[in-house]
């Protein structure tokens, strides 16, 4: 056998085989869910969620025990942080609008996190540490006062 004619036929038994793990991935998904497997999913969503509640919680008691911040304190600044956090998905939605849905993650950090300071909506820090936000190193990103994007490198 001649060596392109043992290529192709490589290439057409790879092809087969992953056309073969498609169709078994397709008939997975086509199978109906048992209500253990149901009941599974809910229970990891409802622990995740148990946890990070209490570790919230945990950590509010030692502020408050260390007599740093009161109850009333930390609820206040939940609030606050709530709307912060609305308003950066808000500038999310906006900035895959402006950008486009294939923007890079980095552009789309950039330009929200130009958009949220332009605004004063929070502190850069928070944006950075808490949110993972960063202006961008090899591009400006900035959001003009009416529609589009000025970009410049």
């Amino acid at each position: 056998m001649k060596k392109g004619a043992k290529e192709r036929m490589f290439k057409q038994n790879a092809l087969r085989a992953r056309q073969r793990e498609d169709q078994k991935r397709v008939d997975l998904g086509n199978q109906p869910v048992t209500r253990a497997q149901l009941q599974g999913v809910q229970n990891t969503g409802t622990l995740r969620t148990d946890k990070a509640l209490m570790g919230i919680a945990a950590i509010v008691k030692v502020l408050v025990d260390n007599k740093l911040c009161t109850y009333e304190d930390f609820n206040i600044g939940e609030k606050k942080m709530l709307e912060v956090l609305n308003g950066i998905r808000t500038v999310m939605l906006e900035a895959d609008t402006e950008l486009g849905s294939k923007a890079s993650p980095e552009d789309v950090s950039s330009y929200v996190y130009e958009k949220v300071v332009d605004e004063k909506i929070i502190d850069k820090d928070i944006l950075t540490h808490i949110f993972g936000l960063k202006s961008s190193k090899s591009r400006i990103i900035k959001p003009r006062a009416g529609n589009g994007v000025i970009m410049s490198k």
